[in-house]
């Protein structure tokens, strides 16, 4: 009584690869088999082409949404990205060790191995591109490795 088939996230797809997959469905439910399509935005549009294509499907009341679980936040800051992490850095490593005893270069070591997985954005203004937003990956020391957007 359970889905064979799940596909996730479909409005990420390809065109191309869409059309192979609504056919799939429609295939396979002509089989009598079941699938399930899990996305948090599902595009209307796909739904209209399930529907032209005779799939059958039902879709939940409401969408499942979560207000007391906080996904996503974004702090604003004045001041460079880096002294935010050096403050965080400094905040977590203050118990251990006296605040004297951290020189600059030992402090960018301790946030790079603390933050070593993480991506920083920032974002800059400029009045020629607009609003760019910058991504950063921590390697031996933080260097801008794209741009990932610019919006005016």
């Amino acid at each position: 009584s359970y889905s064979k088939v799940i596909i996730d996230e479909i409005q990420m797809y390809s065109s191309d690869l869409l059309s192979y997959l609504i056919l799939g469905l429609r295939t396979i439910q002509s089989y009598g088999g079941k699938f399930a399509v899990l996305t948090a935005t599902l595009p209307s549009f796909l739904l209209e082409l399930m529907r032209k294509q005779g799939i059958e499907f039902t879709q939940p009341d409401h969408p499942f949404v979560d207000d007391s679980f906080v996904r996503h936040s974004l702090s604003i800051c004045q001041e460079p990205h880096l002294d935010v992490y050096k403050r965080q850095v400094l905040a977590s490593y203050s118990v251990d060790l006296p605040l004297r005893e951290l020189n600059e270069k030992q402090l960018e070591r301790q946030m790079l191995n603390k933050y070593e997985t993480l991506n920083i954005l920032s974002c800059d203004y400029d009045e020629r591109r607009g609003v760019q937003l910058k991504k950063y990956k921590e390697k031996d020391e933080l260097t801008e490795v794209e741009i990932e957007d610019n919006f005016f």
